[in-house]
Protein backbone atom coordinates (compact mmCIF):
# COMPACT_ATOMS: atom_id res chain seq x y z
CA UNK A 1 0.00 0.00 0.00
CA UNK A 2 1.36 3.56 -1.13
CA UNK A 3 2.42 5.56 1.85
CA UNK A 4 0.40 8.44 1.28
CA UNK A 5 2.54 11.36 3.13
CA UNK A 6 5.18 10.41 0.61
CA UNK A 7 6.58 13.28 -1.39
CA UNK A 8 5.09 15.20 1.18
CA UNK A 9 8.75 17.88 0.97
CA UNK A 10 6.85 20.69 2.17
CA UNK A 11 4.93 20.08 5.35
CA UNK A 12 7.25 21.06 8.14
CA UNK A 13 7.24 18.10 10.51
CA UNK A 14 6.55 19.46 14.44
CA UNK A 15 6.96 17.07 17.45
CA UNK A 16 7.08 17.69 21.66
CA UNK A 17 10.75 18.79 21.28
CA UNK A 18 10.07 21.63 18.49
CA UNK A 19 6.64 22.78 18.58
CA UNK A 20 6.45 25.94 20.76
CA UNK A 21 9.29 27.30 19.60
CA UNK A 22 8.29 26.81 15.80
CA UNK A 23 5.14 28.18 16.66
CA UNK A 24 6.45 31.03 18.63
CA UNK A 25 8.69 32.20 15.43
CA UNK A 26 5.82 32.31 12.67
CA UNK A 27 2.63 34.91 12.51
CA UNK A 28 0.87 32.56 11.04
CA UNK A 29 0.97 28.73 10.93
CA UNK A 30 -1.80 25.78 10.20
CA UNK A 31 -1.08 22.34 12.03
CA UNK A 32 -2.64 18.95 11.41
CA UNK A 33 -2.60 16.28 14.49
CA UNK A 34 -3.01 13.19 12.58
CA UNK A 35 -2.19 9.19 12.83
CA UNK A 36 -1.31 7.01 10.10
CA UNK A 37 -3.55 4.21 10.89
CA UNK A 38 -6.29 6.79 10.72
CA UNK A 39 -8.50 6.69 7.13
CA UNK A 40 -9.37 10.16 6.79
CA UNK A 41 -6.15 11.30 7.37
CA UNK A 42 -4.70 9.23 5.21
CA UNK A 43 -7.14 10.56 1.85
CA UNK A 44 -6.32 14.17 2.95
CA UNK A 45 -2.53 13.60 3.19
CA UNK A 46 -1.94 14.47 -0.70
CA UNK A 47 -4.62 17.31 -0.19
CA UNK A 48 -2.30 18.74 3.15
CA UNK A 49 0.56 18.18 0.65
CA UNK A 50 -0.28 20.30 -2.29
CA UNK A 51 -1.74 23.41 -0.10
CA UNK A 52 1.95 22.98 1.52
CA UNK A 53 3.43 23.43 -1.78
CA UNK A 54 0.92 26.43 -2.70
CA UNK A 55 1.15 28.42 0.07
CA UNK A 56 5.13 27.82 0.85
CA UNK A 57 5.21 30.64 -2.18
CA UNK A 58 3.60 32.74 -0.46
CA UNK A 59 5.33 32.32 2.47
CA UNK A 60 2.72 30.70 4.76
CA UNK A 61 3.63 27.99 6.25
CA UNK A 62 1.77 24.17 7.24
CA UNK A 63 2.83 21.66 9.79
CA UNK A 64 1.81 18.32 10.80
CA UNK A 65 2.20 16.39 14.13
CA UNK A 66 1.51 12.64 14.29
CA UNK A 67 0.33 11.04 17.08
CA UNK A 68 1.95 7.98 16.16
CA UNK A 69 4.32 9.04 18.47
CA UNK A 70 4.29 8.36 22.18
CA UNK A 71 5.90 11.89 23.28
CA UNK A 72 3.54 14.05 21.33
CA UNK A 73 0.25 12.72 23.66
CA UNK A 74 -0.05 15.05 25.28
CA UNK A 75 -1.14 17.57 22.33
CA UNK A 76 -4.49 15.62 22.67
CA UNK A 77 -5.25 17.00 26.04
CA UNK A 78 -3.72 20.43 25.32
CA UNK A 79 -5.65 20.92 21.73
CA UNK A 80 -9.19 19.15 22.28
CA UNK A 81 -8.35 16.53 20.30
CA UNK A 82 -11.10 13.58 19.89
CA UNK A 83 -10.52 12.69 16.32
CA UNK A 84 -8.20 12.70 13.54
CA UNK A 85 -7.31 14.95 11.57
CA UNK A 86 -7.75 17.48 14.09
CA UNK A 87 -6.66 21.18 12.36
CA UNK A 88 -5.70 23.99 14.67
CA UNK A 89 -4.08 27.29 13.77
CA UNK A 90 -2.15 29.31 15.36
CA UNK A 91 -1.77 33.57 14.38
CA UNK A 92 0.02 36.22 15.94
CA UNK A 93 -2.75 39.20 15.51
CA UNK A 94 -2.34 42.55 17.13
CA UNK A 95 -4.29 41.44 20.00
CA UNK A 96 -2.87 38.70 20.54
CA UNK A 97 -1.25 37.60 24.45
CA UNK A 98 2.37 38.50 23.76
CA UNK A 99 3.24 36.38 26.79
CA UNK A 100 1.93 33.34 25.28
CA UNK A 101 3.97 31.86 23.09
CA UNK A 102 1.02 30.24 20.67
CA UNK A 103 -0.41 33.79 20.50
CA UNK A 104 -3.85 32.75 19.27
CA UNK A 105 -5.36 29.87 18.48
CA UNK A 106 -8.28 28.74 15.93
CA UNK A 107 -10.20 25.39 15.43
CA UNK A 108 -10.31 24.95 11.96
CA UNK A 109 -13.75 22.47 12.30
CA UNK A 110 -14.93 21.57 8.62
CA UNK A 111 -15.84 18.67 6.57
CA UNK A 112 -13.98 19.85 3.31
CA UNK A 113 -10.65 18.95 3.34
CA UNK A 114 -9.35 19.91 0.12
CA UNK A 115 -6.50 21.67 -1.20
CA UNK A 116 -8.57 24.56 -2.47
CA UNK A 117 -9.94 25.07 1.02
CA UNK A 118 -7.04 25.24 3.00
CA UNK A 119 -5.54 27.26 0.57
CA UNK A 120 -8.32 29.55 0.46
CA UNK A 121 -8.29 29.66 3.93
CA UNK A 122 -5.25 30.46 4.76
CA UNK A 123 -4.60 32.69 2.31
CA UNK A 124 -7.69 34.99 3.24
CA UNK A 125 -5.82 34.79 6.98
CA UNK A 126 -2.26 35.65 5.75
CA UNK A 127 -2.51 37.45 2.73
CA UNK A 128 -2.01 41.36 2.94
CA UNK A 129 -5.43 43.15 1.34
CA UNK A 130 -5.94 43.41 -2.06
CA UNK A 131 -5.36 46.62 -4.11
CA UNK A 132 -7.80 47.46 -6.88
CA UNK A 133 -7.21 49.54 -9.67
CA UNK A 134 -9.75 50.42 -11.05
CA UNK A 135 -13.53 51.70 -10.05
CA UNK A 136 -14.93 49.17 -11.85
CA UNK A 137 -13.27 46.21 -10.21
CA UNK A 138 -14.30 48.31 -6.33
CA UNK A 139 -17.90 48.34 -7.85
CA UNK A 140 -17.57 44.84 -8.51
CA UNK A 141 -16.23 43.81 -4.85
CA UNK A 142 -19.01 45.71 -3.49
CA UNK A 143 -21.87 43.89 -4.90
CA UNK A 144 -19.95 40.80 -4.11
CA UNK A 145 -19.16 41.45 -0.76
CA UNK A 146 -21.79 43.82 0.87
CA UNK A 147 -25.34 42.06 1.93
CA UNK A 148 -28.06 42.72 4.25
CA UNK A 149 -31.11 40.27 4.15
CA UNK A 150 -32.83 37.96 6.65
CA UNK A 151 -29.85 35.08 6.30
CA UNK A 152 -27.35 37.25 5.29
CA UNK A 153 -25.37 40.15 6.46
CA UNK A 154 -21.81 41.12 4.95
CA UNK A 155 -20.21 44.68 4.58
CA UNK A 156 -16.88 45.66 2.80
CA UNK A 157 -13.79 47.59 4.50
CA UNK A 158 -12.09 50.20 1.97
CA UNK A 159 -9.22 51.95 2.73
CA UNK A 160 -7.29 55.17 0.67
CA UNK A 161 -3.77 55.32 0.80
CA UNK A 162 -1.35 57.28 -0.55
CA UNK A 163 1.57 55.78 0.64
CA UNK A 164 1.84 52.04 1.57
CA UNK A 165 4.65 52.65 4.20
CA UNK A 166 2.24 55.02 5.83
CA UNK A 167 1.61 54.43 9.56
CA UNK A 168 -2.09 53.94 8.58
CA UNK A 169 -1.99 51.72 5.87
CA UNK A 170 0.27 49.15 8.64
CA UNK A 171 -2.78 50.09 10.61
CA UNK A 172 -4.86 48.78 8.11
CA UNK A 173 -3.06 45.39 7.27
CA UNK A 174 -2.57 44.27 11.09
CA UNK A 175 -6.47 45.14 11.43
CA UNK A 176 -7.17 42.75 9.01
CA UNK A 177 -4.34 40.14 9.55
CA UNK A 178 -5.71 36.73 10.57
CA UNK A 179 -9.48 37.35 10.18
CA UNK A 180 -11.71 35.74 7.37
CA UNK A 181 -14.66 38.61 7.11
CA UNK A 182 -14.89 41.23 6.26
CA UNK A 183 -13.20 41.40 3.30
CA UNK A 184 -10.64 44.58 3.64
CA UNK A 185 -9.82 46.32 -0.07
CA UNK A 186 -7.68 49.53 -0.95
CA UNK A 187 -7.06 52.18 -3.53
CA UNK A 188 -4.38 54.21 -4.27
CA UNK A 189 -6.23 56.97 -6.00
CA UNK A 190 -9.25 58.42 -3.92
CA UNK A 191 -11.17 59.08 -7.67
CA UNK A 192 -11.80 55.45 -7.49
CA UNK A 193 -13.27 55.73 -4.38
CA UNK A 194 -15.27 59.15 -5.43
CA UNK A 195 -18.70 57.66 -5.35
CA UNK A 196 -17.99 56.16 -1.90
CA UNK A 197 -16.13 59.10 0.02
CA UNK A 198 -17.90 62.39 1.53
CA UNK A 199 -17.85 65.42 -0.62
CA UNK A 200 -14.78 67.24 -0.48
CA UNK A 201 -12.74 64.58 1.61
CA UNK A 202 -9.04 64.59 1.25
CA UNK A 203 -6.31 62.41 1.88
CA UNK A 204 -6.28 58.59 3.54
CA UNK A 205 -9.57 56.87 4.19
CA UNK A 206 -11.18 53.81 5.87
CA UNK A 207 -14.76 53.16 4.98
CA UNK A 208 -17.17 50.01 6.15
CA UNK A 209 -19.62 50.08 3.30
CA UNK A 210 -23.06 48.07 3.75
CA UNK A 211 -26.33 48.33 2.92
CA UNK A 212 -27.77 49.41 5.61
CA UNK A 213 -30.06 51.90 4.48
CA UNK A 214 -32.57 51.66 7.36
CA UNK A 215 -29.79 53.42 9.69
CA UNK A 216 -29.89 57.19 9.56
CA UNK A 217 -26.31 57.49 9.59
CA UNK A 218 -25.86 54.78 7.46
CA UNK A 219 -25.04 53.11 4.73
CA UNK A 220 -21.35 54.27 4.56
CA UNK A 221 -19.51 54.73 7.77
CA UNK A 222 -15.95 56.80 7.59
CA UNK A 223 -13.50 56.14 10.37
CA UNK A 224 -12.27 59.07 12.00
CA UNK A 225 -9.34 60.62 10.73
CA UNK A 226 -6.97 60.44 14.31
CA UNK A 227 -8.35 56.73 14.49
CA UNK A 228 -6.28 55.98 11.12
CA UNK A 229 -3.21 54.89 12.43
CA UNK A 230 -4.25 53.27 15.02
CA UNK A 231 -4.92 49.40 14.98
CA UNK A 232 -7.58 49.01 17.84
CA UNK A 233 -9.17 51.87 17.06
CA UNK A 234 -9.58 50.56 13.68
CA UNK A 235 -10.54 47.58 14.33
CA UNK A 236 -13.47 48.27 16.15
CA UNK A 237 -14.87 50.50 14.42
CA UNK A 238 -15.12 47.90 12.13
CA UNK A 239 -16.47 45.44 14.41
CA UNK A 240 -19.16 48.11 15.42
CA UNK A 241 -19.71 48.63 11.94
CA UNK A 242 -19.90 45.66 10.38
CA UNK A 243 -23.71 44.52 11.64
CA UNK A 244 -27.07 46.60 11.55
CA UNK A 245 -28.13 48.21 14.87
CA UNK A 246 -31.12 46.51 15.16
CA UNK A 247 -30.60 42.46 13.91
CA UNK A 248 -33.34 40.80 13.14
CA UNK A 249 -32.14 38.04 14.94
CA UNK A 250 -32.00 34.10 12.97
CA UNK A 251 -30.54 30.89 13.15
CA UNK A 252 -27.85 31.88 9.91
CA UNK A 253 -27.32 35.23 11.40
CA UNK A 254 -26.22 33.81 15.38
CA UNK A 255 -22.65 33.29 15.37
CA UNK A 256 -22.08 36.87 13.86
CA UNK A 257 -24.42 38.14 16.45
CA UNK A 258 -22.94 36.72 19.24
CA UNK A 259 -19.03 36.70 18.46
CA UNK A 260 -16.63 39.55 18.05
CA UNK A 261 -14.67 42.00 19.88
CA UNK A 262 -17.95 44.20 20.62
CA UNK A 263 -20.47 42.40 23.19
CA UNK A 264 -23.20 44.42 24.23
CA UNK A 265 -26.48 43.39 23.62
CA UNK A 266 -29.76 44.62 24.26
CA UNK A 267 -32.26 41.54 23.52
CA UNK A 268 -36.00 42.28 22.10
CA UNK A 269 -38.26 39.32 22.03
CA UNK A 270 -41.60 40.55 19.76
CA UNK A 271 -43.66 39.01 17.71
CA UNK A 272 -43.30 40.49 13.93
CA UNK A 273 -46.90 39.30 13.66
CA UNK A 274 -48.18 42.13 16.02
CA UNK A 275 -48.87 45.67 14.77
CA UNK A 276 -46.60 47.00 17.31
CA UNK A 277 -43.33 45.52 15.91
CA UNK A 278 -42.84 48.35 13.34
CA UNK A 279 -43.17 50.68 16.46
CA UNK A 280 -40.27 48.43 18.76
CA UNK A 281 -38.25 48.22 15.66
CA UNK A 282 -38.18 52.45 15.11
CA UNK A 283 -38.00 52.72 18.91
CA UNK A 284 -34.70 50.77 18.45
CA UNK A 285 -32.57 52.61 15.87
CA UNK A 286 -33.55 55.41 17.55
CA UNK A 287 -31.73 54.82 20.98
Amino acid sequence: VKDPWEGDVDSVILDSSNFTSYIKSQKLVMVEFYQSHCGHCRQFAPHYAKAATILKEDGIPIAKVSLDNPANHPFAQQFQISGFPTIRIFKDTYDSDKNNPLHTMDRYDTEERTTDAVVQHMRTLGLPPKQLTSAAELDAAVSSNVKYTADEVKVLVLGVFADESSPNFQAFKDATFGRLAPTFVWVNDPALAVKYLPAGHTGDAVMVITDFTDDPKGPLYLLPAESLPDVDALFRFVEVHSGPLVWHFADALSSQVTQGKVQRFCWAFVDKATDYWAQYDKALREV
